[in-house]
Formats: structure tokens, sequence, C-alpha cells
């Protein structure tokens, strides 16, 4: 989502075009094999969603390419058990 009212938003990795659209930053793919040193392929990407529907729990998004994207937020005992 972001920053918490009243702080600045985050600097990397997203860039917030209007209230309800989003630009979203991703660095290029990564693959590790067992033991041997990791590799990137591919470039940076970004994708724009704009959200279309919108409640205290989910949150409907449309990408720039016409993907859709359901994303649910966590209860508050998710959000303890998923930090430890």
């Amino acid at each position: 989502e972001g920053a918490a009212a009243g702080e600045p938003p985050p600097t990397k990795g997203w860039g917030v075009d209007d209230g309800m659209t989003v630009r979203a930053f991703f660095d290029p793919p990564r693959l590790t094999v067992g033991g041997l040193p990791t590799v990137s392929f591919g470039p940076k990407s970004s994708v724009v969603l704009s959200t279309t529907y919108l409640d205290e729990r989910v949150r409907l998004g449309k990408g720039s390419r016409g993907s859709v994207f359901v994303f649910t937020r966590k209860t508050a005992e998710q959000g303890v058990r998923d930090r430890k």
C-alpha cells in the first residue's frame, strides 16, 4: 500500500500517479540454482495498476495491459505472524 498517513511515500519501488493509480517498479528477474551464483536476466520493468474497487478488505486493480489483480488486506494476527 504505501506510507502511513502523514508520512512521505516510499522512495524505492513505488511511484504514485494519483489517488487511484500506482506504478510499481521491479528489478530484473533472478535465478539461483543450487550453490551456483545468482544470474539476473531481462530488463527492469514496471506496471501501472488502476484501482477499480476498494473497501476495507479487498482492492481490485487493472493493469496497463488488461491484467486483473486482487489484493486482500491481512488481519492484524496475520501481520504479526508474518513478521516473525
